[in-house]
């Protein structure tokens, strides 16, 4: 519970995505180190299981909180191995940015 008038918290967590590079990356042609060099490091990595199968998944996250405001951003990177030769090349990606906005609770 928070004073009407209070700011309340300010802070922020990771970095934002550089997605304006996702347009350079090309599926079945970019490596991981293509990934890297335009989307910097991930927070996370690990093992995705969609519909069309399993592929690795590079996980993004930026989060900063404002006050009553909170915006989210998710970035997942799919990375795919390739039959023939098994290194791993760039698939694809899913994006989500959100934004809300709360008002503190009063007594």
């Amino acid at each position: 519970w928070r004073k009407p008038g209070c700011a309340g918290p300010s802070f922020t967590y990771g970095m934002p995505p550089r997605v304006e590079g996702l347009e350079r990356l090309r599926p079945g042609v970019s490596k991981p180190a293509d990934v890297v060099a335009v989307l910097g490091e991930p927070r996370g990595k690990g093992e995705t299981l969609m519909p069309v199968g399993r592929s690795t998944g590079w996980f993004y996250y930026y989060g900063e909180v404002e006050g009553g405001r909170t915006r989210i951003k998710y970035l997942l990177v799919f990375l795919v191995q390739d039959w023939y030769d098994g290194e791993l090349s760039y698939d694809g990606y899913l994006w989500f940015d959100a934004e809300r906005t709360t008002s503190p609770r009063e007594k």
